[in-house]
């Protein structure tokens, strides 16, 4: 299903596997004009803990980078246990509604200040999204400056690297999974222990 597709405002996603088709197939069809008042997207909203059925797909506006975010077109995302977690009400702090989502890899949209320029291939992960602060589970999302990573200068420097997006969006957090094993968690321990591994 495109979410071109959806035939009403809101509509309920039955499945991880419906909502990943749902949003990593989404092509950006509203064209970007100077007079249009407010820009719309879709995401998968959740408005309170439930069963995969509490996600709906809903038409929302498009966030607005505050000068030290970046708003960016999501072109996939992975699925996470934590946001199977959040949705089921686990995770303490989370306010709903809300776009789950804790990371996500696309192309800048726009950037408030100098550090990234429209086009770039990025991806980020953690530090709030889809708990704090709405995630990738959208079309577009808009995230601190800190968190975002530049993989590629343009779409077709990604393609001449043989990459897609469906390689690309399950890495973030997985990648930070790793490192953050590797090189913070292993530092802990006692030097032998290490030398062991």
């Amino acid at each position: 299903m495109e979410l071109s597709d959806a035939s009403t405002n809101s509509r309920s996603i039955f499945s991880h596997g419906t909502l990943v088709e749902a949003l990593n197939t989404a092509i950006w069809r509203t064209p970007l004009r100077a007079d249009t008042m407010v820009r719309t997207m879709k995401a998968a909203v959740i408005h309170g803990p439930g069963g995969p059925e509490a996600l709906q797909l809903q038409q929302l506006p498009i966030p607005a980078p505050r000068p030290s975010e970046v708003l960016v077109r999501v072109k996939a995302f992975g699925l996470n246990r934590s946001e199977l977690f959040t949705r089921q009400g686990h995770s303490p702090g989370v306010s709903f509604p809300r776009v789950l989502g804790i990371e996500a890899v696309g192309v800048v949209d726009h950037a408030a200040g100098q550090e990234f320029n429209p086009g770039n291939v990025v991806a980020t992960a953690m530090g709030g999204m889809g708990r704090a602060y709405d995630g990738g589970y959208a079309e577009f999302t808009c995230v601190p400056v800190s968190q975002v990573k530049v993989l590629a200068k343009t779409e077709d420097e990604l393609r001449a690297r043989g990459l897609t997006w469906e390689i690309l969006g399950a890495m973030p957090e997985m990648l930070q999974t790793a490192y953050g094993s590797l090189f913070t968690g292993l530092m802990g321990w006692p030097r032998t222990m290490v030398h062991l591994l």
